[in-house]
């Protein structure tokens, strides 16, 4: 465990990143949640390794790392700053106070902190060579921790420098190390090229996005959406049905723009029947020009789903790329991660492909598996380097919040290898004896080793998809469950920026997508007209008190139900109905006006909700509890809310009631996006993410809804006319 101290929060997503990237399984604990939870103070202080304090005043940013645990104030924690020049940004003094016995490292840079643009990534660099040196390795990617590190090196490449002065940018900037440079230099040289291609198409080009969530089997590491087809093939033609209301309004809306790139994908499209399959690029060409297609794209998959009349019936709709996915051709791994086939059905799936006559044809692979090592890597692809595919998709293993892997990690964590960079290389090593370029770039969040996912492709046989759907640049429309549109949207004259991304997605859950689809449809409507400052993040004033209002009643219930006391209920009540104030002050920034000197990219959106509200209150005079109960009331039980990231009965009691009233309360109510579920649908969403909850609270939570008469109340308050105006202006 990692103790983190910070006196301001500016830099806290920056602070925490990086440790992570060097202590990936240590869990980073934040003062203030600590502080508020005094009887966990003695066990947690006992799992801390490290503390970390990042203090900020008008001279500059102070950084110390500590033995083991130290209180919040650290006497004697000056630096002595007198030979240091006020006006030097980046000046470090090393070694620290000597009276801390304790200090490891530290570093100090003068700067004005609040100019967090001119700041960000110098004092990233000090904190990436102090953790450099106590750790004993560097990174790869240096002090670089976004998912777009090619984005960099794009800029660099408009401006006309060299790829020796971009490298360098690269080396000196972030610490970055040359052979990850010079990719991103390639990569961006390769892209420019390949959008300037589609763009001369015309200025409105899109792609189209297909999804087919179904799957043979759940992968170990998978968190996409995806549903057992043995279970769901019944269902699979009301599906078809569904998507083909919603590509015929789609495609209507786009019938003078050029599709330049169509996509289907998962979920495993190969693991629908050849009839159901051909039905699907049926729709396709009946609804959508496809004269201007530069690819088609379909995820064949599981070798064991892709079958002789599959590509037959692909290959005869005019389907010019497949992906053939063996993730790795060991089979003692592949039974670990849960696929259901062998190398062997890989190489005779992608030879039945051959023989079709497909002559682009993607391998998609992962390093860093449980139980893989660069042996097994090397196995892998000397298999592969055989069948020579003219692409090959690297992903470096990510362990996400809703993959099983996640779940199970006590029983998997002692056979990830850390050898991952070096897997990577001999990937790399392998496309390049074939001939394979690399082409696009991105990273995510928990990947192992803090790398990368790299798609190589032999010269004109990119996929344009993956590419545009990276750099932004054209719409891409969404059709199917758990799909998204991303569309580009003109900003009102004099904003900042000329064009911003507007996303809408479906639902994930493939019955709600086939009983819902009409409302998916007019969410589409609403998605692709022509009200360009439409707010799709805020209800209107009246909602947002009636939800307020309804989350009082249910919260103050719910925790008089659980045995609180009065003056507890009744703050819970309090911080019910003012949970949500803090969205007030994100609304102009989301509207694209300006009235603070916060940029919107700053805001996280609405995710600063519950830190603005609790800052409101807290200037009004609230009592503490209630400040604390509307800051942590996203916090999740199993660690995975925001905006700390605190979990268990660490987070206070009254945030753990409203957590799960505010759930609930939103799903009964309508949203512009979407109609009120009815109480038992209601019910029924919230038990699926139950992991989120308190399940001593949320036992007597059900017990409350299914014995009481209260979400009939506040499904009143909800439908009810009432003008709210009055009570909200009380409040505020």
């Amino acid at each position: 465990m990692i103790y983190l101290i910070q006196n301001t929060e500016i830099y806290n997503n920056d602070i925490r990143v990086m440790l992570q990237a060097f202590y990936p399984s240590h869990k980073i604990i934040n003062h203030d949640s600590l502080a508020r939870t005094p009887d966990l103070l003695d066990t947690a202080k006992q799992e801390v390794f490290m503390t970390f304090a990042f203090r900020c005043d008008e001279t500059g940013i102070d950084m110390k790392v500590y033995d083991g645990f130290v209180p919040e104030e650290i006497p004697g924690d000056t630096i002595d700053r007198r030979d240091i020049p006020e006006t030097v940004s980046g000046a470090v003094s090393e070694a620290g106070n000597e009276q801390n016995q304790n200090i490891r490292s530290s570093a100090f840079m003068a700067c004005d902190y609040t100019d967090r643009e001119a700041v960000r990534n110098p004092m990233k660099l000090k904190m990436y060579g102090m953790l450099t040196e106590l750790a004993g390795r560097e990174l790869p990617w240096g002090t670089l921790t976004g998912v777009r590190p090619t984005k960099i090196a794009m800029a660099m490449v408009e401006q006309g420098m060299t790829d020796e002065e971009i490298v360098a940018r690269y080396r000196d900037e972030y610490s970055a190390d040359s052979h990850k440079a010079q990719m991103c230099v390639d990569i961006a040289r390769r892209e420019r090229r390949l959008i300037d291609q589609v763009m001369s198409r015309g200025d409105r080009p899109y792609c189209l996005y297909v999804g087919i969530p179904f799957c043979p089997t759940r992968c170990l590491y998978c968190s996409f959406t995806s549903y057992p087809i043995g279970v769901y093939k019944d269902k699979v033609g009301e599906y078809l049905d569904a998507m083909d209301k919603e590509m015929a309004v789609t495609a209507e809306h786009y019938r003078d723009r050029k599709l330049v790139s169509i996509y289907v994908g998962g979920g495993t499209p190969s693991s629908i029947s050849a009839g159901d399959m051909d039905r699907l690029c049926t729709m396709i060409e009946k609804h959508f020009d496809t004269a201007s297609v530069m690819e088609y794209t379909v995820e064949a998959g599981r070798p064991d789903s892709t079958t002789a009349d599959k590509l037959k019936v692909l290959k005869s709709h005019g389907v010019t790329r497949i992906s053939i996915n063996p993730q790795t051709m060991n089979d003692e791994t592949l039974k670990t991660i849960g696929r259901a086939h062998t190398a062997d059905q890989t190489v005779e799936a992608f030879r039945q492909a051959r023989i079709e006559g497909f002559d682009n044809i993607n391998m998609d692979l992962i390093v860093g598996l449980p139980g893989e090592d660069a042996g097994l890597v090397e196995n892998t692809l000397k298999q592969v380097e055989e069948l020579a595919p003219e692409s090959l998709t690297v992903h470096t293993l990510a362990i996400k919040r809703a993959a099983n892997l996640k779940a199970r990690m006590d029983e998997y964590k002692d056979s990830l290898k850390t050898d991952v960079d070096t897997q990577l290389k001999l990937v790399n090593e392998c496309a390049a004896r074939m001939g394979l370029n690399p082409y696009y770039l991105y990273r995510q969040k928990n990947m192992a080793g803090n790398l990368e996912n790299v798609g190589y492709a032999a010269e004109g046989l990119e996929c344009l998809y993956n590419i545009l759907i990276m750099e932004e640049i054209t719409d891409i429309v969404g059709i199917g469950a758990g799909s998204s549109c991303k569309l580009i949207k003109k900003n009102p004259e004099g904003s900042e920026k000329p064009f911003r991304i507007e996303r809408t997605e479906n639902v994930k859950n493939v019955d709600e997508y086939i009983s819902r689809i009409d409302e998916m449809i007019d969410r589409k409507r609403d998605s692709y007209g022509n009200n360009e400052n439409k707010d799709y993040y805020r209800d209107d004033l009246e909602d947002a008190i009636k939800h307020g209002v309804c989350v009082s009643i249910l919260a103050s219930r719910l925790a008089r139900a659980v045995g609180l006391d009065d003056e507890t209920v009744n703050k819970i009540a309090m911080a019910g109905m003012l949970h949500d104030i803090g969205k007030m002050k994100i609304t102009p920034y989301i509207n694209g006006r300006k009235e603070d000197s916060m940029r919107i990219e700053e805001m996280r959106y609405v995710r600063l909700h519950a830190r603005l509200g609790s800052d409101i209150l807290v200037k009004q005079g609230y009592d503490k509890e209630i400040t604390d109960m509307v800051l942590y009331h996203h916090e999740n039980y199993d660690g995975s809310g925001y905006p700390f990231r605190m979990s268990g009965e660490s987070i206070p009691i009254g945030s753990r009631i409203i957590r799960i009233c505010d759930v609930f309360t939103a799903l009964v109510s309508d949203r512009s996006y979407r109609k009120a579920f009815d109480a038992e649908t209601a019910m029924r969403m919230v038990i699926d993410e139950v992991r989120h909850f308190d399940m001593k609270i949320f036992l007597v939570f059900m017990e409350l809804v299914n014995t009481t008469d209260v979400v009939r109340e506040i499904q009143d308050i909800i439908h009810s006319k009432n003008n709210y105006d009055k009570a909200w202006s009380e409040i505020m």
